[in-house]
């Protein structure tokens, strides 16, 4: 196949390369251990290439083929042949010993692996020139890196995309495999032995089925049917593919379409499946059941292929809606708030608010909220998306972390505001109905004395799991401190109101034992050993704190370090005349009931 049917081509509906280390680890040992046995006693079945057969008798060569299924493991033969040519010239130029003989069959070795395997040459006759071309292009988003890694002369591009450092990282293994084998010392004629044998290991022992198709208009679906049930397509591969299959009569529309799929393709995998599981609930109001794809194609794409130019562009304005809103939560996913906020333009939400999206995501971890975030930040006002998220940093920490609650009932919730929001008018969409839903999970599942009790019990230091939790309680807390002296410690009916003026990086909060964690054996106190990872001996240094206390004792730590702390709740400390077990219980007592007056929606 690739000495006879060539060129090949990767079409605009196939994804990038997309073998991560596993899969080009399986390749190499496959490829060793068919080393290890002379050539032609073994072969190995590498599997099917389909292909779709194209003639242009204008062309040097009338057929080429489009790889319509089997691109990874073609592009990684030829990555693997780009490393033969590679040592061949190494070893043409410095055989050691010098070994004129050994240096010439080096030479013919790179130069009839180039052009029978890695490269063809394309004559014009009547312009008197003839050009090298390469036997395998992949897709526009790929080629350029793939091309520099295997065309000798040419220069790798700088990777821009996940698929191009794959395919890095591909050679890069590939060329390990090669030296391996030839090894790096020894005579000369022993390695070009060594060299040919690996050759013939990938040309001659490696065996294929190669399916060719002369009907061209089958290519998306039999793209589809082949790959639809395994593992190795994703859904948004999968999307791609019908979206352009979709448009296969409308070449600029198609050509717009896996433009925006590409780009969109540019994230990692990972991310981008991520976003349709998403998406589906943020527009439907309902969890996909069954096969991702077959829900999303159902929901968003017509069943039929267009019929007009505005059908086609229809379906073009659907893909733009996913490129979107993909880059929305790709912003969500990483913490990093989704509204724009230019430097000298007065903002109408606060640093403070901006951060809880941050600890809402990476410290809560609640990416269950990911769908209704999704809808909020395309269909809100910023006020009101700051809102929404506080909303859920609040309830996730309550219902979620610190209460065990299952997470069907507010994923259900979440998924249902969603659709509202995405359907709904900007004006005619309140958070009222939200949050009453919140209330009532809370109410029935996360009531105050369940949460009181859970708080005691779970936050405690020795639980490393929890260190987050802590923090995040906290410094909540800390944020609530000046609300609860002026107004909520005497009045049972105020909502709360954290404090903005100061973002407390939850990242740099230092946890605390103010009886020492180790405390020196003269220091020991009897009573307090066994309550110190306890919530009512925890505090944080601040980010300008100097945290250098240690295992001091209480009364080394008042004047040094907690008297001039920027944390309140650490500073109020310097106040106690010494701290005891009633001054720990009484500690806890009074966080525990101001989180209760706190952690409200």
């Amino acid at each position: 196949m690739l000495e006879e049917r060539y060129p090949f081509a990767v079409p605009r509906y196939q994804r990038a390369y997309a073998w991560e280390d596993e899969a080009v680890g399986h390749f190499v040992r496959d490829i060793e251990a068919v080393l290890s046995k002379p050539s032609g006693s073994v072969s190995h079945f590498f599997g099917g290439v389909v292909c779709i057969e194209l003639t242009d008798n204008q062309k040097v060569r009338p057929h080429s083929y489009e790889v319509v299924d089997g691109q990874q493991r073609l592009a990684t033969f030829m990555l693997a042949l780009s490393c033969v040519v590679e040592m061949a010239a190494e070893l043409a130029t410095d055989s050691n010993p010098p070994s004129l003989p050994d240096a010439k069959r080096a030479d013919t070795l790179r130069a009839d692996t180039a052009e029978k395997y890695v490269t063809w040459k394309e004559a014009d006759i009547a312009a008197g020139v003839t050009e090298v071309r390469p036997r395998l292009m992949l897709s526009l988003a790929d080629d350029a890196v793939f091309q520099g890694l295997i065309m000798p002369g040419l220069a790798v591009p700088k990777p821009s995309r996940e698929s191009h450092q794959l395919l890095i990282d591909a050679r890069t293994a590939l060329l390990d495999m090669t030296r391996r084998f030839i090894g790096i010392k020894g005579a000369a004629g022993g390695r070009v032995d060594r060299l040919l044998r690996l050759r013939q290991a990938l040309v001659q022992d490696a065996h294929i089925i190669h399916i060719v198709s002369k009907d061209r208009s089958q290519a998306y679906r039999l793209f589809s049917v082949l790959n639809h049930r395994g593992e190795s397509l994703s859904d948004a591969d999968l999307l791609r593919s019908r979206s352009l299959e979709l448009l296969d009569s409308y070449a600029s529309r198609r050509e717009q379409v896996a433009r925006l799929w590409d780009e969109m393709l540019a994230s990692s995998a990972k991310n981008v499946e991520a976003f349709f599981k998403a998406l589906y609930p943020s527009w439907t109001g309902v969890r996909a059941k069954g096969d991702l794809f077959e829900a999303i194609e159902e929901q968003f794409f017509p069943k039929m292929p267009p019929k007009t130019a505005a059908e086609a562009q229809s379906l073009v304005k659907t893909i733009e809606l996913f490129r979107d809103e993909l880059s929305i939560f790709l912003k969500l996913v990483a913490g990093d708030w989704p509204y724009d906020r230019p430097p000298g333009v007065p903002n109408q939400v606060r640093a403070w608010q901006v951060d809880r999206l941050r600890r809402l995501i990476l410290t809560l971890k609640h990416e269950l909220a990911l769908p209704v975030l999704l809808a909020g930040a395309v269909s809100l006002s910023e006020g009101d998306f700051a809102e929404l998220v506080y909303m859920l940093e609040v309830f996730a920490f309550r219902y979620k972390n610190v209460c065990n609650g299952h997470a069907t009932r507010p994923a259900n919730l979440y998924y249902s505001e969603a659709c509202k929001m995405h359907t709904a008018s900007h004006a005619s969409y309140t958070l009222n109905a939200f949050r009453i839903g919140l209330r009532k999970l809370i109410n029935d599942h996360a009531a105050d004395a369940l949460f009181v009790q859970l708080l005691g019990e779970n936050l405690r230091f020795n639980n490393s799991s929890q260190r987050a939790n802590i923090r995040e309680f906290l410094t909540t807390i800390e944020d609530h401190r000046q609300w609860w002296t002026k107004t909520g410690s005497t009045n049972p009916k105020a909502r709360p109101k954290p404090t903005m003026i100061k973002v407390i990086d939850i990242a740099d909060a230092t946890l605390e034992h103010i009886y020492p964690q180790r405390a020196e054996p003269a220091d020991k106190d009897s009573a307090l050993e066994p309550l110190k990872h306890n919530l009512g001996n925890i505090t944080f240094f601040g980010q300008a704190d100097n945290v250098a206390a240690a295992n001091k004792s209480f009364a080394a730590k008042q004047a040094a370090y907690y008297a001039i702390s920027s944390i309140g709740m650490t500073s109020d400390l310097a106040t106690k005349a010494a701290w005891t077990e009633a001054d720990l219980s009484q500690r806890e007592q009074e966080l525990v009931a101001m989180a209760v007056r706190v952690f409200v929606v």
